[in-house]
């Protein structure tokens, strides 16, 4: 019986390229991308479903069906993306910097996160890039470290004091101290970082 995987990573392909690549994106791109997430699920056992916009002739999986690539057809890449979510049993997270999609994930009670924050994460599990301990995230500073680090929590706090918030943002609260209680989505969060 094969054991089940701890977390399904839903990629919104094209809005994550974007971010990586500068110029056009074809493909070459997709391929030297699909490479790093293959690398990516290899070393972490997670499921990775990568969703690209347009229409391709067949849908595919590499890895033993670690990754899936699909592509929307006529949907966009969002609607697919939340259908093919709202299908999974498990621990789910969006990755994307499209705050519409971000939205209605969190709505579903799906945590995302941001493309240069889950990048991040990738290039830490292949070996090319050492943890910092703390990650931002919809403007919630989130510390990742167990332990203590006297430079992180220094610049931790460096950043909380040169923050500051406008009225369009004071749904993105900065929270340097814990709270006496996370929310649902918050806790379910710190649970998916942990495992990446």
């Amino acid at each position: 019986m094969q054991e089940r995987l701890a977390l399904y990573i839903f990629v919104d392909g094209y809005n994550v390229l974007k971010f990586l690549k500068d110029g056009p994106i074809g493909e070459s791109e997709r391929r030297w991308f699909l490479r790093q997430l293959q690398q990516y699920t290899k070393t972490k056992n997670h499921n990775v479903t990568i969703i690209f916009d347009g229409a391709s002739e067949h849908d595919f999986l590499v890895n033993n069906g670690m990754v899936r690539v699909l592509y929307a057809g006529v949907q966009t890449a969002d609607e697919r993306l939340i259908y093919e979510m709202g299908r999974v049993n498990g621990s789910v997270l969006l990755i994307s910097n499209d705050r519409g999609l971000c939205a209605d994930a969190s709505d579903m009670g799906i945590c995302s996160m941001g493309v240069g924050d889950f990048w991040h994460y990738v290039l830490v599990a292949l070996g090319t890039k050492k943890t910092s301990g703390m990650i931002v995230q919809r403007g919630i500073l989130i510390k990742t470290a167990a332990e203590t680090n006297s430079e992180l929590d220094t610049l931790m706090e460096h950043y909380c004091k040169n923050q500051s918030l406008s009225k369009d943002t004071d749904q993105y609260k900065l929270r340097c101290t814990r709270r006496s209680k996370d929310t649902k989505l918050e806790r379910k969060l710190l649970s998916i970082l942990r495992k990446l």
